[in-house]
This record gives structure tokens, C-alpha cells and sequence, in this order.
């Protein structure tokens, strides 16, 4: 009499034991509009749950495997929406790859060793001595391996144009005084040689006499 007591109230422990288990790891389906079960794998139309889960025979979201998306677990009803989800994840993908390296510009350089950079990565510029940037608006990768902001322009400062106007100043009068020079060279050149020209006519004309 006390053994058959004994296994009712085991039997009826271990029975409330599996059945709080099972409804703890249970996904909820009350979520959904009823009926929340679902036959085979056809689950609730225009909702929500999107495909009927084989373990619990509930429906659920295709959100919820993720995951499974393209592996021997995907369900079929969630084709579309992997479709989907992957368009999205290889779209954001491309847009913050980052961007190619441009050109350089004219008497200037750029602070990076790479030909790639990553996305919102700002480009800095270095003009050679004698040019300062023209803008200081960033140039900086931006969406889709597009930059935005303003070409980097390295142009002659203010200093290196008085510097390169004295420069010309001084070899044009170089140039001019090498000219004078040679055309006052020229001439007592040609004077002398008249002079020996006429000092030779003289001479002849002494000795004849």
C-alpha cells in the first residue's frame, strides 16, 4: 500500500517537473493571432509567424532562425525572407567598404602608406613647401566607396609668389646686362678691327711712297 503511494506521488512529481519544462523551452505562439498552431508547415496567413516550427508544431517567425538561413536548417518558408536578409547584409556590406586612394594632387601629397581606406575615414593632404591647401573641407570616404567635401588644392602662398615675382625680376636684368654686354663687346670688336684696317692701309701706303 505505501509503494503504490510512494510511485503516485513520483509519478505525479515527475510529471509536473516535464510539464513546466516543457512549457519554460516552449516558444510562445500566443503572440499571434489564433489559431497560433499550425498543421504540416502551414501557419497562420497575413501574420507575423511565417513558418510552423516541427519541434513545438507553433508558428514562428523566420526572424527568430536567422541564423539557419542557407544551411540544411533553413525552412522553406523563409526563403524569401533570407533572400532578403542577405541583400541587406551584402548591400550594407558595400557601403562602408571603404574607398580607392585618388589621384594625388598638384604639389601635394596624401598621409597614407595604402591605395584603401575605410569608410568615413577622412583624407589628409600634405602640400610641398612653398603651397598651402586651398580648402580645409575634409575630403572623406563616404557611402558606397563615394568621397564627399571638397578636391584637396595645393596652391603657391602668398610668400612663394613675391619670392618668385623677385626671381624673375632679377633674371630679366641678368639677361639685359648679358645682351648689353654683348652688343658693347661686339662694337669694340668692330671699331678695333676698323682701326687695324686702317692702320694697314697706312702702312702700305707709306711704304709705296
Amino acid at each position: 500500500m505505501l509503494f503504490k503511494f510512494m510511485f503516485r506521488i513520483i509519478t505525479t512529481v515527475t510529471g509536473l517537473i516535464i510539464c513546466v519544462a516543457f512549457t519554460i523551452d516552449q516558444p510562445s505562439g500566443n503572440q499571434f493571432p489564433k489559431p497560433y498552431s499550425c498543421y504540416g508547415d502551414v501557419c497562420n496567413s497575413n501574420s507575423s509567424a511565417e513558418f510552423c516550427d516541427v519541434v513545438y508544431r507553433l508558428c514562428r517567425r523566420c526572424e527568430d532562425v536567422k541564423n539557419d538561413c542557407f544551411s540544411r536548417m533553413m525552412t522553406y518558408n523563409c526563403t524569401e525572407f533570407c533572400y532578403e536578409r542577405r541583400y541587406l547584409l551584402d548591400t550594407e556590406q558595400l557601403r562602408v567598404s571603404g574607398c580607392m586612394v585618388p589621384s594625388a594632387p598638384e604639389h601635394g601629397s596624401y598621409d597614407v602608406d595604402t591605395t584603401h581606406v575605410a569608410y568615413q575615414a577622412p583624407l589628409k593632404v600634405t602640400c610641398d613647401k612653398g603651397y598651402s591647401l586651398k580648402n580645409e573641407d575634409q575630403y572623406t570616404c563616404s557611402n558606397f566607396s563615394v568621397w564627399t567635401g571638397c578636391f584637396p588644392v595645393c596652391e603657391a602662398s602668398d610668400n612663394s609668389v613675391v619670392i618668385h615675382v623677385v626671381l624673375t625680376v632679377i633674371l630679366l636684368i641678368v639677361v639685359v646686362m648679358c645682351g648689353v654686354a654683348v652688343i658693347m663687346f661686339r662694337r669694340r670688336c668692330s671699331r678695333k678691327a676698323e682701326l687695324t684696317g686702317q692702320q694697314q692701309e697706312q702702312a702700305q701706303t707709306f711704304v709705296s711712297n
